[in-house]
C-alpha cells in the first residue's frame, strides 16, 4: 500500500534478517537446483541472463579463483574519516563508521564472463559451492549452512568512542534468539591516532553493583557517568589484535581503524552505555542494559584480559623473505587470526579449508592460483580476498614490490 508510511530503518533491517533473508535463502537454494536460466537484474536497464550450463561453468571456475566481495558503507554517530580517504568514498558522506566487507546475507561480488561483468549475491556462491567454498570445518552442522565468519571495519579515526557493549554466548543466544552459534569478535588495529585505546573487560577494582546502578540510571533517567572509572582500556597501536569472546564488555575508542573479524551472528549487540548521544536521526540510540548484564562475564577484568585477550604473536612458519605468525586463538572461538609478513611473495595452501586475506601493509597484493585454472585477483590495501577451500595451492605476491603484511583468517582446528 503506497499510502502507508515506510517502515523505520531498524524495523526493516530486522524484518530482512528474521523473515525475508530466511525465506529467500531457502527459495534460492531450491531454485538453483531447478533453474534453466539465471538473470542478473542489478541493473534494471540492462538485465543479463545466462544459461544453467554457463552459470555452472562460471561458478566452477570461481571455486578455483580468489573472490573479492563488494563492500558497502554506513555512517554512524561515532564514525571517522579513514575509510572515506582510503576507499575514496564521496566527500559529502557525513562520515564512515562501518565498511561491511563480508557479511553473507548483505554481500555481493562481481564475476567476469567473457568480458561481461555480472553481480551475484554472496549466498548464491555459498549455495552453489558448499564444501568447495567452505571446506569441512566451515560446513559443520552448527553453522546451519551460513558462511561462519564476517569481516568489517569500524572506523573511529577522527571520530568518537563506540558504545560499550557485549554479545551473547551459546546458551543465551540459543535460548533467547534461536541462533545456532554465539557472537565472538576480534579487533585488529590497522591504523591508530595518538591517544587511541580499546575498551576491553572491567577494571580490577570495579564495583559491579555500582557500575550496574550507574548504567541503569543512565538508561532510565539520562544521567551520564564516567565510564572510564569502571571499564578497562588498553592503549592501541597498528598491528594489535584484541580477542573478544562472547560475554566480554568492549568497544573501540576514538582514533582507531578496526578490522573486525567475528562470527557471522552479528545482530546481537547489547549496549551498556552510549554516552547519551543521539544517533544520526537525532534520537538516542537503544540501550539494552538488562540483556547486556545478563550475558556479561564480570570475572573478565584487567589482569585476565591482558593475559588472555591480547596475545603475543607466535611464529608458526617461515622461509626466505617471509614469516607467518599466529596472533590470536582461543579454545572457545572457532576462528583464528594469523599474519603473513613478506618482502616479495609467499606460498600458501588451503589444505581443503577456506582462507580470508586482508592486506594491512603494502599497496596491494596479487593472489595467484597454482593448482587450478582459476583467475588471479588483485586485492588493494585494506580490502578482502576470499580463498575457496577447493583452490588448493596459491601464491600471494606483492603487486608493487613493496613489503606486505596480510591478515589471514582461518577456521580453528
Amino acid at each position: 500500500d503506497s499510502d502507508k508510511p515506510a517502515l523505520p530503518a531498524y524495523f526493516s533491517t530486522r524484518r530482512l534478517y528474521y523473515v525475508d533473508y530466511v525465506v529467500l535463502d531457502s527459495h534460492r537454494k531450491s531454485m538453483l537446483k531447478k533453474m534453466d536460466y539465471y538473470v542478473d537484474g542489478n541493473d534494471l536497464d540492462t538485465p543479463k541472463m545466462l544459461s544453467k550450463n554457463a552459470f555452472r561453468d562460471l561458478f566452477n571456475r570461481l571455486m578455483a579463483s580468489p573472490i573479492k566481495p563488494k563492500p558497502y558503507y554506513d555512517p554512524g554517530p561515532w564514525g571517522g574519516e579513514w575509510l572515506k580517504k582510503v576507499r575514496k568514498l564521496p566527500k559529502d558522506m557525513i562520515n564512515c563508521a562501518w565498511s561491511y566487507d563480508l557479511i553473507e546475507p548483505e554481500t555481493s561480488f562481481e564475476a567476469d564472463l567473457e568480458g561481461t561483468i555480472l553481480e551475484f549475491p554472496f549466498p548464491v556462491l555459498n549455495a552453489f559451492g558448499g564444501k568447495k567454498l567452505l571446506g569441512k570445518l566451515g560446513t559443520k552442522k552448527k553453522y546451519a549452512g551460513q558462511f561462519p565468519i564476517r569481516i568489517n571495519y569500524d572506523d573511529s579515526y577522527h571520530g568518537d568512542d563506540m558504545a560499550l557493549q557485549s554479545h551473547p554466548d551459546d546458551a543465551y543466544i540459543g535460548k533467547h534468539f534461536n541462533e545456532p552459534f554465539r557472537q565472538d569478535e576480534s579487533y585488529y588495529l590497522v591504523d591508530t591516532a595518538p591517544g587511541s585505546k580499546v575498551y576491553l573487560g572491567l577494571k580490577e577494582e570495579t564495583d559491579y553493583a555500582e557500575f550496574r546502578r550507574l548504567v541503569e540510571r543512565a538508561e532510565k533517567d539520562l544521567i551520564p557517568f564516567d565510564h572510564n572509572q569502571y571499564v578497562n582500556s588498553i592503549p592501541s597501536k597498528p598491528g594489535d589484535l584484541f580477542l573478544i569472546p562472547a560475554g566480554t564488555i568492549h568497544g573501540s575508542g576514538k582514533g582507531n581503524t578496526v578490522l573486525e573479524i567475528s562470527a557471522t551472528t552479528y545482530r546481537y549487540t547489547l549496549h551498556f552505555y552510549d554516552y547519551l548521544r543521539p544517533g544520526l536521526d537525532g534520537n538516542l540510540r537503544a540501550i539494552h542494559s538488562k540483556e547486556a548484564f545478563d550475558v556479561l562475564d564480570q570475572a573478565r577484568r584487567t589482569n585476565w584480559v591482558l593475559k588472555n585477550l591480547k596475545q603475543k604473536p607466535r611464529k608458526v612458519r617461515g622461509g626466505k623473505g617471509w614469516d607467518e605468525f599466529l596472533i590470536g586463538k582461543r579454545d572457545d572461538m572457532f576462528f583464528e587470526v594469523r599474519r603473513l609478513e613478506f618482502l616479495s611473495k609467499v606460498e600458501e595452501d588451503t589444505a581443503g579449508e577456506f582462507h580470508l586475506l586482508i592486506p594491512v601493509v603494502g599497496e596491494r597484493i596479487t593472489i595467484e592460483p597454482r593448482d587450478s585454472e582459476g583467475d588471479p585477483v588483485e586485492v588493494p590495501f585494506s580490502c578482502l580476498g576470499v580463498i575457496p577451500a577447493a583452490m588448493g595451492r596459491y601464491r600471494i605476491r606483492s603487486t608493487k614490490g613493496d613489503p606486505c603484511q596480510v591478515v589471514k583468517v582461518i577456521m580453528a582446528t
